[in-house]
């Protein structure tokens, strides 16, 4: 039986986090672990890579934690290291969920991502959790496969995603169809020394841009704002409402998703899903698809990757209600989205 090789834990901890990050570490510690016999070296260098990252500040008070994402470039041109265990460090003690799926280092610098927007590694999160100087990641590796390990690490960050309080009381925010458009709409009272709102909208809850910007009212009396996209995208859309301040001070809301289907494209069925049903995709050239699920509140259920007409459904195994669903091309395209039903 081959002996595995298992690296002690590299402890990354950062400082200051920004929405959309990412940040480079701050300090680093190795901590060794049960059966691991090699330690990390020239652990300093993992905190930085050709390409810069930057952070715009802290979490700002009160903020709420939605998920956090760990990029992490590594290598091992002789192909015998993988990853052993992934998991967050909060308040300087190593997390028990494990974020590590065993994945083999390339024999390129490549990244690998763990966790996302939605995901929060088994915690409970505040800003003062985050803004800690002790916050950060333990990484391990092993030896996966026979010969000389040369596994290195040249880059980690930190993404932490977050929900602001807007600095007005927001009553409602919504998207709904209207027509070929979708109509966003917010309800707000207490405004004070705001500037304007600007609606913003992604295709993977992720990387938002603005649609439309509208003059706040400031007014102390309940207020109503719609603003219509005209030209939505196909398929599963997200929104949120960001407010500026008259000092330019940004906050946001809540992200909410929206399905919109102006061209069907790839559809799933059977559209009604119990456990361990296997689904079937319209994929006749029997294309190379990923297809995304998510629950109705827009979080990550889980995906699943064919080559055939055949979709597996463990990742849905305790999901329940109506699921989204969007079908990616190997491109990058999507495909098709629709809804599915959970019993």
């Amino acid at each position: 039986m081959k002996k595995l090789l298992l690296f002690s834990a590299l402890v990354i901890s950062f400082n200051l986090f920004a929405q959309d990050g990412p940040l480079s570490p701050a300090t680093f510690t190795t901590v060794a672990i049960s059966g691991s016999s090699v330690t990390w070296s020239n652990t300093a260098n993992a905190g930085t890579s050709d390409n810069a990252y930057t952070s715009t500040g802290n979490i700002p008070g009160g903020a709420t934690i939605t998920g956090i994402e760990v990029r992490i470039e590594r290598a091992d041109p002789n192909a015998a290291t993988a990853d052993y265990s992934i998991r967050i460090v909060k308040g300087g003690v190593i997390s028990l969920t494990e974020m590590s799926a065993g994945a083999a280092y390339p024999g390129a610098d490549s990244y690998n991502i763990y966790g996302d927007p939605y995901t929060a590694w088994g915690e409970a999160w505040t800003d003062v959790d985050i803004n800690a100087a002790d916050f950060g990641v333990a990484i391990a590796a092993q030896r996966n496969a026979a010969g000389t390990t040369a596994g290195v690490i040249d880059d980690i960050s930190i993404t932490v995603y977050y929900s602001a309080v807007l600095p007005v009381k927001l009553i409602s925010f919504s998207a709904s169809k209207k027509g070929n458009a979708v109509e966003v709409k917010w309800v707000v009272e207490e405004e004070s020394n705001l500037s304007h709102y600007e609606v913003e909208r992604s295709s993977n809850g992720t990387d938002f841009a603005a649609i439309n910007t509208v003059t706040s009212r400031n007014q102390n009396s309940q207020s109503s704002y719609t603003v219509t996209d005209y030209t939505p995208l196909t398929g599963i859309s997200y929104y949120r409402l960001k407010s500026v301040e008259i000092n330019g001070k940004p906050g946001y809301s809540k992200i909410v998703s929206f399905s919109f289907n102006k061209v069907q494209g790839m559809s799933i069925y059977p559209t009604k899903l119990k456990a361990g049903t296997t689904l079937h995709v319209t994929n006749s050239a029997s294309e190379t698809l990923t297809v995304y699920f998510y629950s109705v509140s827009g979080r990550l259920l889980g995906k699943a990757r064919t080559e055939s007409n055949e979709i597996q459904t463990s990742c849905l195994a305790n999901a329940a209600g109506m699921i989204f669903y969007k079908i990616v091309k190997e491109n990058g395209a999507t495909a098709g989205s629709g809804t599915l039903i959970a019993n």
